[in-house]
């Protein structure tokens, strides 16, 4: 009789443990964030032109795709490096279109390249839906293939997204800014500037540690 009770003691301490353990186990991210958390992420885009001063050539609307690399500190702030280009005005398509085949060949595109720092103010939800607003300064340069930097210069983006958890480790989510950059033509135009005011909308997944 006393084994049987020390057995089911044993059981009971045991199931115990094991329920403790599922209960309070390490929380998801979107819950209790570590004060230090990284991120790598890919973000494909579109660019809608809303205006321009200036400029060789006229900076029809487009897309491109990025990278970045993000940094958040405890429950609020977070910062990120990233690298953005954007493929515009294509010149050697059809008349009324770009075909599959020659969109990754045997088009030259007019290329918008950024690098940029950005500052971001997150709102901790406690559930997968994390928006937040987003501030940056950036450098830019400007061209085709035979002169990818006719023109350079920088400015400044702002704008605000949301991310979803998907898991631990994976996330994705959309984002929209509005970018102004001031170019100088050194290339085509001596010097001259060029403004370009930009609307940018897009999707990203992001790898968390």
């Amino acid at each position: 009789m006393r084994k049987v009770l020390v057995a089911a003691l044993l059981a009971v301490t045991l199931v115990g443990t094991r329920a403790h353990a599922v209960t309070y186990g390490e929380p998801m991210p979107w819950e209790r964030p570590h004060f230090i958390n990284g991120s790598v992420g890919f973000t494909g885009f579109g660019t809608i032109m809303a205006g321009q001063n200036g400029g060789q050539e006229y900076v029809k609307s487009g897309g491109g795709v990025g990278l970045w690399l993000g940094l958040d500190i405890g429950r609020f702030v977070g910062l990120r490096v990233g690298y953005d280009v954007g493929f515009h005005n294509p010149v050697g398509c059809g008349q009324a279109a770009c075909s599959f085949a020659q969109i990754f060949g045997g088009v030259d595109y007019l290329f918008l390249e950024t690098v940029q720092l950005d500052f971001k103010l997150r709102f901790p939800t406690g559930v997968r839906f994390a928006p937040y607003l987003i501030a940056g300064v950036e450098v830019a340069w400007i061209g085709r293939a035979g002169n990818l930097t006719d023109a350079i210069g920088g400015g400044f983006e702002a704008g605000a997204g949301f991310d979803v958890w998907v898991s631990r480790y994976f996330s994705v989510g959309v984002e929209a800014k509005y970018r102004g950059l001031k170019m100088s033509d050194f290339a085509a135009n001596q010097g001259t500037s060029t403004y370009l005011n930009l609307v940018q909308v897009g999707g990203n997944l992001a790898i968390r540690f």
